[in-house]
Order: C-alpha cells, then structure tokens, then sequence
C-alpha cells in the first residue's frame, strides 16, 4: 500500500467507524503516516481480543472483564 493510499484509508477510517466518534486530534493523517515506520506491525492475538471485547462492549448490556480474558 502506497503512501497515499495509507492515508486515505487512515482518513476513511477515523470518519466512518463509531470507534472514534467523538475523539478530536491535534494531528493529521499524513502526519501519523509519515511518523510510522515503514513496516506494520500486526499483534494478531492481541488484534483478536480486542475486535471481540469492543464487539461485546457495543452490543451487551453487560460484560464481565475477567470473561474475556480467561476464555
């Protein structure tokens, strides 16, 4: 993925995904692209859980923590 590309993803992604709704930056897209290495660095796992959790957070009344974590 070019570097543009990268950008605009980066743009799409923090207009249309309610995980950032209502968080406001002091930085750009191209800024955070051009600070980031040259190699992205996937925590697969860590990526897992994380989708999982938010996934439960946004459609439970209730989640317990601990839950996640010793599945």
């Amino acid at each position: 993925m070019n570097k543009q590309a990268r950008i605009d993803a980066l743009v799409a992604d923090w207009s249309t995904n309610p995980r950032w709704k209502g968080i406001e930056r002091p930085y750009t897209a191209e800024e955070v692209v051009n600070l980031s290495g040259s190699y992205k660095i996937e925590y697969t796992i860590a990526k897992l859980g994380a989708e999982r959790l938010w996934t439960k957070l946004n459609s439970q009344d209730w989640v317990a923590g601990a839950w996640c974590f010793n599945r």
